[in-house]
């Protein structure tokens, strides 16, 4: 554990209290992967916990959870607790606080995410299994899994996200308890199923927990455009989901890419389904553009020009991205891809020829053609940089100033 982890435990245990390590750190643990989160749970009271630690944010008082701050690093550190009913179909109606730690791991979702590790003791928690289920890589809800889902709608897409990115199968009554719990996803917010999609979508596989979601109606107001995609009806369109899944698990690890591999064929170059995702700016902006693109009409007879338009109408920085997105769906549809590998070969020599594939490449800028041309700010100056790129694309020989000052002078 990292000092600061390790300085929470001491205090808790100096101040008569007992404290575990929980959830999926101890998961991590025992698949010797190092843990996102060091998740902390103890006998001691909120109350009690803001007596002890001189940092507190009260993030989740209500459920027994504070944020304890231990130099650069904040902890989420929970009372003990066993959980009244789930009305909202996402929080309890009301905890109560308790001393036995497997009281408090039998609220939790699945069997790997239910052990304690008691680091005084050296003693592992695991009254549901979960080690033995980490070892076979099967996913299994604690106890009643029509319970555990219906409880919290948002744990079936857990259950999908975990498939995903642990790689495991989801134990069969599991599996078949996730119809039961899905309607209950209409209570969690977009933004929380958002978080789950994009965390599925980091998984080396994505398909695995996809898969489950398009099943199991989990798009259904989050991606209307992959909800609706019939493919439990007829052939085709069950093989273009899968084909569509297939694109995605080829595509880098990267939110942008993946969405929009995702809705490569469902959207058909509409942007809508990523205002109701919600996501961040640079995300949205990025994803909406390859997808703006679509499929590339590239031959191999294109001329260097054609090339360096492609760079120009799709952006410098975005340009191989493209090709990326494009070369995974010939992939997806196990198509011959030695088309675009060329392309990006094309692509990145005319990135680095120096030849003018921009408007900040050119050799005069609005400054000099309103000095030289005696011409006043405003809309016509770009619409003559514009221009003058497009002639120069195709001539690079003639991006010189003054060939250029001239050029524009009879454009005028």
């Amino acid at each position: 554990m990292p000092d600061n982890v390790r300085s929470v435990f001491n205090s808790l245990s100096k101040a008569g209290e007992q404290a575990y390590l929980v959830g999926g750190s101890v998961r991590d643990l025992l698949s010797e992967r190092t843990p996102v989160d060091w998740d902390l749970a103890t006998t001691a009271t909120p109350k009690r916990i803001t007596e002890i630690f001189s940092r507190v944010i009260p993030t989740g008082i209500a459920h027994g959870t504070v944020t304890v701050l231990v130099g650069s690093d904040a902890l989420e550190v929970t009372t003990l607790r066993g959980d009244g009913a789930y009305t909202d179909g996402r929080h309890p109606d009301s905890v109560v606080f308790i001393k036995d730690i497997e009281g408090d791991l039998a609220r939790r979702d699945f069997t790997i995410n239910a052990m304690a590790w008691e680091p005084e003791e050296r003693i592992l928690h695991d009254p549901f299994g979960g080690r033995d289920d980490l070892a076979a890589k099967l996913l299994r809800a604690v106890g009643d899994p029509v319970a555990r889902f219906t409880e919290d709608g948002l744990r079936v897409m857990r259950a999908a996200r975990f498939a995903a990115t642990l790689d495991f199968d989801i134990e069969k009554k599991t599996l078949e308890a996730i119809p039961v719990g899905a309607p209950k996803l209409v209570k969690i917010s977009i933004e929380r199923r958002r978080d789950e999609l994009l965390k599925t979508l980091k998984a080396r596989a994505p398909s695995r927990g996809l898969l489950v979601m398009k099943k199991f109606g989990m798009f259904d107001r989050l991606i209307d455009e992959v909800h609706n995609l019939q493919d439990d009806q007829d052939e085709p369109a069950r093989g273009k989901w899968k084909q569509t899944v297939r694109r995605v698990d080829l595509c880098p690890a990267e939110n942008a890419l993946r969405l929009a591999a995702l809705l490569f064929d469902a959207t058909s170059r509409q942007q809508k389904p990523f205002k109701s995702l919600r996501l961040d700016k640079k995300t949205h902006k990025k994803a909406s553009r390859l997808l703006g693109v679509g499929k590339i009409d590239y031959r191999s007879d294109w001329s260097d020009a054609q090339i360096r338009r492609f760079l120009c109408d799709t952006g410098v920085d975005i340009a191989l991205d493209i090709i990326t997105l494009w070369k995974a769906d010939l992939r997806a549809g196990n198509e011959d891809c030695q088309i675009a590998d060329e392309l990006v070969d094309r692509v990145k020599r005319a990135m680095n020829s120096g030849d003018p594939i921009v408007a900040k490449d050119l050799c005069v800028d609005g400054d000099d053609l309103m000095r030289d041309l005696e011409l006043l700010p405003g809309p016509h100056l770009g619409n003559l940089l514009e221009r003058l790129l497009s002639h120069v694309i195709d001539h690079p020989e003639d991006n010189e100033k003054s060939k250029l000052i001239d050029m524009a002078r009879r454009m005028l």
